[in-house]
């Protein structure tokens, strides 16, 4: 029996040098229903415009669905900015700092392992920002 902790539509690039060896991680995203890009990283551009994509689709069923008129007010929609889950979530390690400095430059996320492996144990994605990686 697979349980799918990793929401469809989410993938993930690992760095070469993450503990434990980036090919188990893969493995465990894949088999909580996550999907792990074998190509070469995006850059900032491509990520960006594939977080955005995603952050519309969720903000446009989250307006749709919020039942006042005229949708959600200002409040709202600041709340669901500031909540916005990326679609592209990279996973890096000290050691690989030096391969994702553009990414955290341009102020998006990265992650260590351990956001995978309690992700798995909770059975939910936390993007707090207590779990990101130092920004530079």
């Amino acid at each position: 029996m697979r349980y799918f902790f990793f929401q469809q539509g989410k993938t993930f690039y690992i760095t070469p040098n993450v503990s434990p060896f980036w090919k188990h991680v893969k493995k465990i995203i894949e088999f909580s229903g996550g999907e792990v890009a074998n190509v070469r990283r995006k850059t900032v551009e491509q990520i960006r415009q594939v977080n955005k994509a995603n952050n519309n689709v969720a903000s446009s069923s989250s307006s749709s669905s919020a039942g006042m008129k005229g949708g959600p007010g200002k409040k709202s929609k600041q709340l669901l900015q500031q909540h916005q889950e990326p679609s592209y979530i990279i996973i890096t390690c000290e050691d690989d700092l030096y391969l994702v400095q553009d990414v955290m430059r341009a102020r998006i996320p990265v992650y260590s392992v351990e956001f995978v492996l309690q992700a798995v144990l909770r059975g939910a994605m936390n993007f707090d920002l207590a779990e990101y990686i130092v920004t530079i």
